[in-house]
Formats: structure tokens, sequence, C-alpha cells
């Protein structure tokens, strides 16, 4: 395919920058780009075509095979996957439109116009590579006693059409896998231990085409078992929903501060652990590299996914997720995204993703009564509905995020109308764009057309780059795997020194309390990471790219990172205390209070003992929780508690920035992926 350089802005050197970063001058700007791209044709006048062929997805299979075979299953899986992505899938049988009316339950707008029929182009009975993906599959999970997962794979295998040898074991498996749930669902404990509990039943004449009994011995590991059936935990509930944002807790509100703009304050005291945000996310970019492992609809970790019928790029671990992402954010993208990933375009690129389902004259609609609402309402009612509601997955929201775009250089301006350029011809090229809403193609498009598209792109990419969050892997942290567009989160303001922190369930977003937070305080989160980590010089050197000059306490007192700080601190006069936690070195106080706020003198030794004895025990639990980490054991609600309990307790008697804080704050993080 032609490359299309984004980097390269050469030839706009005649190109005036606008002196405001105001929208008319971006669409000004944009459109200079439009006119010049179109003089130079630099862009791929074709789509890169689906990998979707039968002859591979044989190749594959065959292979899969041979690692059966020789006992290398979790190989063997991957190739059969693989299979299924890039097998000639018919077209759907089941209505999206069906889901028309369920936005509000899945937080998703579908289109009336979206039409099943466009995704997959195989006529029903020449999907044999699909089928037998299939049953092949479903037989290795057979063997793995996965009787659930595999009844699901023979079902598809016999729907589509398999052979008639693996058809005949099909048939005899599914009695065998029904039979065998059937007596899982009254078994007890006991029947685990060793007995014959039904999941030992062998096919009678039905030896599997894949694998020898002596190399099949090897394959029931317990521990990518536990993979392949694990069930990621459902999000938290809020405790109390706010009334005018659903995403967040009452103990919350939107409001105006006066030196970062929107943010949100505590209306009363708020304790460590408490839940104070559950954000689907609105719009997310998976990472080119885990298209094929993460479900696209609830970002679950699949092994055994569904593919998506008009594509070979991306998984669905379910029919559910699969309805839901192909009449939603994959309906655009399913046909260009192909050529993204061979442009190399970034995944933190997803403009066009944002639109959901929308049509061209839905999204300009839209578009132009947002405007006039930004130039009507004041800044803290932006984005809310008329009755007063902030929802997470609400355009209006999204339209009045922050862009920064009078912050940005010139130069990055131009590369990013470049990108709005790119993604503007491929939803020209897409067919599924510039349609009238019962799904039929413009007669015609006229220029404005495309700069009123590329503006709104444009604004779009602004956006991203202003406010969207890293998504990690639910279980594992450390694991990036995209990035996504949180509307409610995006409106905690930066804070080195940060009163909340956050972790990902899935699709969504929880933020929750780290310390304790007083009511009419602004409620914080980090954009990189607390102060302990990062040194003032490197903190400022990253918040430079986001624009943000940070005046949090930590910043102002240059707080020094964790190896530098001291062990504890007196509450008193912040002085360094000693080791023991008994006497301030600088004014001689002790250093912990009593629970009527004042200092333990001498003559309250009984208030000072029973204080320290408090703190004592609860120190006590919440090294218990970190020695679980440690481990790499999975804690308790308990065990949770107990370490918000001593996160209070030390904010109240130990003074801050201290390391022992910093430890226990940090820990309560770790414990997220570890419940």
């Amino acid at each position: 395919m032609k490359t299309f350089d984004v980097s390269d802005i050469s030839e706009y050197t005649s190109i005036e920058s606008p002196s405001d970063g105001g929208q008319k001058n971006l669409e000004e700007m944009f459109a200079c780009v439009w006119d010049l791209e179109e003089r130079l044709g630099s862009f791929p006048s074709t789509l890169v075509p689906s990998m979707k062929s039968e002859e591979k997805a044989n190749k594959l299979q065959i292979l899969g095979d041979r690692f059966y075979g020789e006992g290398k299953v979790e190989m063997a899986l991957s190739l059969y996957n693989m299979s299924l992505m890039i097998a000639p899938h018919p077209r759907l049988n089941k209505d999206l439109a069906s889901c028309v009316g369920q936005n509000e339950e899945n937080n998703i707008f579908i289109s009336p116009y979206v039409d099943p029929a466009k995704y997959g182009g195989t006529p029903e009975g020449e999907c044999r590579a699909l089928a037998n993906g299939f049953a092949r599959r479903a037989i290795m999970l057979f063997d793995l006693k996965l009787h659930d997962k595999s009844l699901d794979d023979i079902e598809l295998a016999l729907g589509y059409g398999c052979s008639e040898e693996l058809c005949t074991k099909l048939v005899l498996m599914k009695e065998e896998c029904q039979m065998t749930m059937n007596r899982l669902k009254y078994t007890t404990e006991r029947t685990r231990g060793g007995n014959d509990d039904g999941q030992n039943l062998k096919l009678e004449n039905a030896e599997s085409p894949l694998a020898s009994e002596d190399s099949r011995a090897d394959y029931h590991i317990s521990a990518f078992k536990t993979l392949l059936t694990y069930t990621p935990r459902p999000p938290p509930s809020l405790a109390e929903p706010s009334t005018s944002a659903p995403s967040l807790s009452s103990a919350v509100r939107v409001a105006l501060t006066p030196s970062s703009g929107r943010g949100l304050i505590a209306k009363r005291d708020i304790y460590p652990g408490e839940v104070l945000a559950v954000d689907r996310a609105y719009s997310v970019g998976l990472d080119n590299e885990e298209l094929s492992t993460y479900c696209l609809s609830c970002l679950r970790l699949c092994l055994t996914p569904l593919p998506c019928p008009g594509c070979s790029e991306v998984v669905f671990c379910s029919e559910l997720c699969r309805q839901t992402g192909l009449s939603n954010e994959h309906w655009i993208e399913c046909k260009i995204l192909s050529t993204l990933v061979d442009m190399n375009v970034p995944s933190t690129y997803y403009p066009h993703k944002m639109l959901k389902s929308f049509t061209y004259s839905r999204v300009t609609d839209v578009f132009k009564k947002l405007q006039v609402e930004e130039h009507e309402q004041p800044q803290q009612l932006r984005g809310f509905s008329k009755e007063g509601v902030y929802s997470s997955s609400s355009y209006q929201a999204v339209r009045h995020l922050c862009t920064n775009k009078e912050k940005f250089s010139p130069e990055f301006l131009l590369r990013q109308c470049k990108y709005a350029y790119a993604f503007t011809k491929l939803l020209e090229m897409s067919g599924r764009f510039f349609i009238s809403d019962d799904g039929e193609p413009l007669e015609y498009i006229c220029r404005s057309d495309f700069i009123t598209t590329g503006a709104v792109l444009l604004s779009h990419i602004l956006m991203i780059h202003s406010n969207q969050f890293t998504i990690s892997d639910q279980n594992k942290a450390s694991k990036q795997i995209g990035s996504g567009l949180f509307l409610t989160a995006s409106l905690v303001n930066h804070s080195c020194y940060q009163s909340t922190t956050r972790y990902m369930c899935g699709r969504d977003l929880i933020l929750v309390a780290r310390r304790p937070i007083q009511a009419g305080e602004e409620v914080t989160g980090t954009y990189t990471t607390d102060f302990s980590r990062r040194s003032l010089p490197m903190r400022r050197a990253i918040l430079s790219k986001y624009h943000i000059d940070c005046n949090c306490t930590a910043c102002e007192h240059q707080w020094p990172t964790y190896d530098h700080l001291p062990k504890f601190r007196c509450i008193e006069c912040r002085q360094v205390a000693t080791d023991k936690v008994e006497v301030c070195l600088s004014c001689r106080s002790k250093v912990l209070q009593c629970s009527s706020g004042e200092i333990s003198l001498p003559d309250k030794e009984e208030i000072w003992r029973d204080t320290v004895q408090k703190i004592e025990q609860e120190v006590k639990k919440a090294m218990t929780v970190e020695t679980k980490l440690k481990n790499g054991e999975r804690i308790s609600e308990v065990d949770y508690k107990s370490l918000c309990r001593c996160i209070e307790t030390a904010h109240r008697y130990i003074g801050v920035p201290c390391q022992f804080i910093c430890s226990l704050e940090n820990t309560l993080l770790s414990c997220f992926y570890a419940l």
C-alpha cells in the first residue's frame, strides 16, 4: 500500500498557524491541509483488503494439529484462534437492529441503519474452514475437560457445517458434554477429590483426531485451565450515586475551581477506600498487538474468542459483546482498521470511534447545536443535559472536554491536521459514514462536508491528547493494553500529592480515595506518578507535555522522593521524628495525638498508651496485607478494610510526607488487583 507520512509537514511552511487556536481558525487550517493534500494526491486510493482466506485458515489449522499432537496446547490454541479470525465468515443472521433501545443498559448508541448483512460476505454452507476451526478448538477444550466452552464451539461448528468426519465426533461429544454438565450441576465437593464426577468420561469410538492419549495426559495444567476459565470480577457499585452525575458518588460534585477550571469537590469528609466514581469508557483504542487477544467490547482477555465477520483484526469474548461491538464502535472501524494497522497509526488515535455509529448528517447536526451551547452556557454546566445530568455515555459531554488547542505548537497542530485528513479520507472510502439516516450513500459530498468532518475529527484528536487514560489488564496493572476516553474521570484535575487512585475493571475506570479528603477539598488524581516516585524536575518535564503547571503542596514545598523521605514526621510541627515515634526532636511534643486532637503530653500517659496500642494494631494488620501482596496471595475484603483504617489512622496521628504513609497508600493500589 502507498504510504502516507504524517510526520512530514515541510510542505506546509506557507500555511499560517492559528493565532488564538479558535475553532474557526482550526477549520481554516484543516481546509488548507485538505486542499494541499488533495492536490498532491499523497493518500492511498484504496483500502487494505481483509485477510480472510479459506486456504490460509486451513494451513493454520493443520499447523495447529501438529502442535497439539506434540503436546503444545497453548501454541495450538493460538493457531486455531488465528484460523478463525481469517476464515471467511457468513453474513450475520441475527438482526443487530434489534438492539436499538438498549443503549442505556449497554452504554452505547445504535443506529437503526446498521445492517448485519454488511458484516461478512460468504454464503451459508461455504464456511468449511470456519466450521472446522471451531470443531478443532471444541475437541481441544473437551480434552481439557472444559465442557461448557467445548459445547459452545460444538454448536458453532455444527451450525456452520463442518466436515462429516468431524461432525460425527462432535455429535457424540455434544451428548457427553451435556451429560457431564448435568452431573456437575448436582455434584458435591467430595466428588472433586479424585472420584469420577463425570469429567473423566471418554468418547466411545470417537478418539480425538488431533492427539494421542499419551500426549494428552500432560495437557491438564491447572494454571492454563484457570486462565481459560477465568471470569473477571464485576466493577464495584457506588454506595450512593449522584443524581446529577450517575458515574459519580454523591460524596462529590462538579464545580468550577479557581485555578484548574472544572473539577470535583468533596461534599463531605471522605475516607480512604471509598469508591468515588465508576466510569464506563466512552471509547477505547486497543494497542495493535492486543487486538487479537482482548475483547474489543468489554476488554476482557479472551483465549477462546469469536471472530469479527467483516475483518480479521479484532475478536470478541461472547456473542453479546460481538453484537454490541459490531453495532457500535466497530461499525465504521471494521472497514478501515486493516488500513490503519498497515499505516501503523498509533492506537491512541481513535477519533473515528468517538463517532460511534453516527451518520454524517447526525454528527453535523449535533456538532452545530453543541457549538451554540458552548457560547450560551456557563463553563460548569457544559456537558450537562437539559435535565441537569452529566452522562459518561453522552456525546454532549465529549464535545465540551478540554482540548488545550490554544497551548499546542503550530507544528503539532499541523501534524494532527494530517491525521484528521487521513481519517476523513478513510471514512469516505469506508462507505459507512457519508450516508443518509436510512443507510443510503449521499448523492453528492462537497468540499464543505469534508472540511466539517475533518474539523470534528481534529477536535476529537485534541480531546484525546488532553483527556485520555491508559488502560491496563484487569489482572496485571503493569500491562498496558490501550487507552480510553473516560468523561467523568476527565473532570479530575492533577496533583502530585493526589487524593485518589484509580484502577481498571474491564471497560470501567474505578476512582478510589487513597487518603482522607476533607469536605470542600478538591478531589485530585495524577497524570504521571505521585511525588514519591519522581523528582520535581522530572514531574515538571512530563507535565509540560500536558501544558500543566502544578502548584500542589508537594511541588510548592518541594517534597523529596521516597528514598529521601523520613520514616515519620511530627504532626504538630512537621519536623522529622525519631524512629521510635515517641518525641519530636524539634518541639519535644509527642509525635502522636489523642483522639480529641490534642497533643499527648506526659500527664496523659494513659491516652498516649491507648493511642500507641491502637496504631500498633492497625499497622500490624497493614503489614499482613503487604506480606500477602509480596507473596502473590489474594487478599480478602477484611484485609482491604484493615489497610484503609490504617491509612486513616496514620493521617490522623502521623505527619506527611513520610515513608510510612507513602507505603500504605501505594499498597492500596496493589490491593485492587489482588482482591
